[in-house]
């Protein structure tokens, strides 16, 4: 038996082969990868619009993951097997429409109304015909009565068939005859060579024709021989077998053709030696030699091509090309005196298996001239609709007349099932279309779920408790707060009030505000700043903020707003204890980012307030003084695709206390350092994550191929950000 191991590792080539499987399988790998790469510890609410609902897959119990988990792979196998179906019928050309194709002159036959299967002439003009090949499932036109083989004389202008008596005690009763080939000895001796289908088993059955007889000789079996199609006879027991299938079991052959696995195969046997010789076909059929016996050739109905091997005198094959002729091919003949091949034809495959006779299958007649030239030439030599033959599968010439029967079923091991979607009635594909569709979300959401939840940390992460030697609750701010900005002179603002629809909020009835904290107090109290200057207080909702002091050492407060759901940023001047409206800044680029403020402080700034160029990215908000500090800040931004920024402590490790929920910015007072937050931040907005999601799932599509390297050059280099700053 061929090595199961190797024919394992080429079913794992061959569904990674497979279209939508590979790119289900790549999207799935490359999501897992990104998750579980090392990141920066979130800390809540690091951007309100970001937030998930928290599931109960919390403290091992996984009951809520094990169903979303369930999901994505009914997800993945629903999408999988709608592929593999629709890529089927059309290996099967289900919608194929025959265009009638016919000869000069062309009469029927008489006396196989039954159908066969191959035929094979001597040069002397007599035609060998094997009839009733059955098979478990699939209809049959005499399922009782068993296989013939049947002769005609070519030369007559009216040839009629008729049936070989078989004798030498052969078991005519299982006689289920597949493909046929001819032998002449050097004494001109006749040989027929039978592929047998006994009990559904495989056999080679050697007759001696004499007379107007059969006599059995012998029965060739081998494991290598397991599920024989047809066969060519090159000497005595010497001969090339083709296996359509490498299961034998009935189920299991259906599923392979499905799946459309390149398994089976070429063997030869012969006196002392039996072994494979050619492999990785698609449903290796029919099967002929070159007129000089220096060349093979095998039909692979499901890839619709034939190719062309050369012979070796050790009787081992290597594949010279694979030709395409765009139809299902059957069994294969030579003419002797041209070298042509002709090829029986199926046009569409489906309607072998379900057998209608308002719908029968068609014919098709190929002749293929030059076959081994750079350009052969393939002729449709006859078509028809299946109203005068039905399912052609060998045609041979003798003395320019061609004979071709009528066969169906042709081969009924051909397709592993029947579909009721005949005539244009396609309801079986369209209810499998929305399986597929269905199977693609789900297992699209399911698997961007999971990632997304591994990427915010809310799987398994506990936080590690890291105490300073002295640390302190400011009282005055118990609603959270979001941004902090301090002066060189130590006065620290504080934006609190942040809300968002469907998150929690402690004031929700209560306007966002600005509050100021003095850090050169022993003990200092934070107290809110008013706003004057005809400024919308009720709709305020501050998110990031920034100071800024120009050389006449005015103090300027940018503020990121968010009135009515919206983004703005708000310009104001700070004097004695006021802060006074001077501009609201809006831009459809200021649109659905998350504007956190992004800016390394600068202890002096220079220039006027009206002459700071605004930088915005993905993620930030920030100030610069020229415009090429501005391309600087930009080319940062895009290198490190999402910037983590941690703050420290002049000597001191990150702060992580317990008192505190969702820290979001950590910033070091001069000359007092002061971590009232956590030091440790990354800021994955809800923009930064829809864009990771599309460049999760498109990045192998090539659509950010660009971005995806830089995106890997940050992740990479993260380790190198946890350092204290100089």
């Amino acid at each position: 038996m061929p090595d199961v191991v190797a024919r394992w590792r080429e079913l794992a080539f061959s569904l990674s082969q497979l279209p939508i499987f590979c790119i289900l399988s790549l999207s799935l790998s490359l999501s897992l990868s990104l998750s579980l790469w090392p990141q920066s510890p979130s800390s809540f609410p690091l951007d309100p619009r970001l937030c998930l609902r928290q599931s109960d897959c919390q403290g091992g119990n996984s009951s809520f993951m094990a169903k979303l988990l369930a999901l994505t792979v009914l997800g993945l196998v629903l999408a999988f097997l709608g592929e593999r179906f629709m890529a089927y019928r059309q290996r099967m050309k289900v919608s194929y429409q025959v265009h009638p194709v016919e000869p000069p002159s062309c009469h029927l036959i008489q006396g196989l109304e039954n159908g066969s299967e191959d035929i094979d002439i001597l040069p002397s003009g007599l035609a060998f015909i094997s009839t009733g090949l059955k098979f478990p499932g699939f209809h049959s036109f005499a399922p009782d009565k068993p296989g013939e083989i049947f002769l005609m004389d070519l030369n007559e202008d009216e040839p009629k068939a008729w049936a070989l008596p078989i004798r030498n005690g052969f078991d005519v009763q299982s006689f289920s005859p597949h493909g046929i080939c001819t032998f002449v000895d050097k004494d001109n001796a006749v040989y027929l060579y039978v592929v047998n289908h006994p009990q559904m088993k495989s056999t080679v059955e050697i007759f001696r024709f004499e007379g107007d007889s059969l006599f059995h000789l012998k029965t060739i079996t081998h494991e290598l021989l397991s599920s024989v199609n047809d066969i060519v006879v090159l000497g005595p027991e010497q001969f090339y077998a083709t296996n359509d299938h490498y299961f034998t079991n009935h189920f299991l052959g259906k599923l392979e053709i499905f799946l459309d696995l390149h398994w089976t195969n070429v063997i030869y046997y012969g006196p002392g030696e039996v072994k494979e010789v050619a492999n990785r076909i698609s449903l290796a059929n029919g099967i002929a030699t070159s007129p000089d016996k220096k060349y093979i050739y095998v039909a692979a109905s499901t890839t619709q091509s034939i190719h062309i091997m050369k012979r070796h005198d050790n009787w081992n094959l290597t594949l010279e090309k694979v030709l395409p002729v765009d139809s299902l091919l059957d069994n294969l003949s030579v003419d002797p005196d041209t070298g042509d091949v002709w090829a029986g034809c199926v046009p569409s495959g489906l309607k072998l298996l379900n057998y209608d006779p308002a719908d029968p299958p068609g014919t098709e007649v190929l002749r293929i001239q030059n076959i081994l030239s750079q350009k052969p030439i393939v002729t449709m030599v006859y078509a028809n609709n299946g109203s005068v033959l039905q399912g052609t599968s060998v045609a041979a010439v003798y003395k320019q007349k061609m004979l071709s029967p009528s066969s169906f079923p042709v081969d009924p091991r051909h397709s592993p099932w029947q579909s009721d979607c005949q005539g244009g009635h396609c309801s079986v594909m369209a209810k499998l279309l929305k399986l597929t569709v269905l199977g693609l979300v789900l297992a699209f959401f399911g698997e961007r779920f999971m990632t997304l939840r591994q990427r915010i940390n809310t799987f398994s992460h506990e936080v590690h408790p890291v105490e300073p030697p002295s640390c302190h609750l400011i009282q005055g701010i118990e609603n959270g707060s979001e941004d902090i900005d301090i002066l060189p002179s130590g006065l620290a603002f504080i934006s609190t009030g942040l809300k968002y629809p469907g998150l929690p909020s402690f004031a929700p009835d209560k306007p966002g505000e600005i509050f100021l904290m003095d850090l050169n107090e022993d003990e200092p109290k934070p107290w809110a700043l008013p706003i004057r200057n005809a400024f919308d207080v009720q709709s305020f909702n501050p998110h990031g903020i920034c100071t800024f002091i120009d050389k006449d050492n005015a103090v300027y407060l940018y503020v990121v707003n968010h009135p009515q759901m919206k983004s703005t940023v708000e310009i104001f001047r700070f004097e004695g204890d006021s802060l006074f409206h001077l501009k609201t800044i809006t831009h459809e680029l200021l649109s659905s980012y998350s504007l956190e403020d992004w800016m390394e402080r600068q202890p002096q700034s220079q220039g006027t307030w009206g002459q700071c160029l605004p930088l915005i990215s993905a993620g930030c908000v920030t100030l610069v003084k020229s415009p090429s500090q501005c391309l600087r800040k930009l080319w940062s931004h895009w290198i490190s695709a999402k910037p983590v920024q941690t703050c420290w402590s002049r000597g001191r490790l990150p702060i992580h206390s317990p008192l505190l929920q969702g820290s979001h910015r950590s910033t070091p007072s001069h000359p007092i350092s002061l971590h009232p937050f956590i030091s440790q931040s990354s800021d994955p907005s809800f923009a930064g994550a829809l864009i990771n999601i599309f460049i999760d799932v498109f990045c192998f599509c090539g659509i950010c191929m660009s971005r995806w390297p830089h995106s890997m050059q940050a992740l990479s280099s993260q380790s190198n950000r946890f350092k204290p700053r100089e």
